[in-house]
C-alpha cells in the first residue's frame, strides 16, 4: 500500500509533467481501499470549483478527477472498479 506521503510525491511528479498551469502545489490525500484521493492545496483554490484532483492507485496508475464531483462518489467510481 502506498502512503500519503508516496502519494503526495507522486501526484506532484504527474502535476509537473502534465499540468504546468496550476504550478508547484503541495498535495493532501484521503485513502481508501487501492489508492489515495489527492487535491492540490493552496489558497487559490479554496473557493474555486472543478479543479483538478488526481486519483494514485497503488498499481502505479495516476487519473485526473474533477473536485466538482464529491470525493465519496469519486473514491466509490475508483473503489469499484479498480481505477
Amino acid at each position: 500500500m502506498t502512503t500519503e506521503h508516496e502519494a503526495a510525491e507522486r501526484a506532484e511528479t504527474y502535476n509537473t509533467a502534465h499540468m504546468p498551469d496550476l504550478g508547484p502545489r503541495t498535495w493532501k490525500g484521503e485513502s481508501f481501499p487501492g489508492g489515495w484521493l489527492m487535491n492540490p492545496q493552496g489558497e487559490d483554490l479554496e473557493w474555486r470549483t472543478g479543479v483538478v484532483c488526481l486519483i494514485v492507485l497503488d498499481d502505479g496508475r495516476i487519473i485526473e478527477e474533477s473536485s466538482s464531483m464529491p470525493p465519496d462518489w469519486i473514491i466509490a467510481k475508483h473503489t469499484a472498479t479498480g481505477g
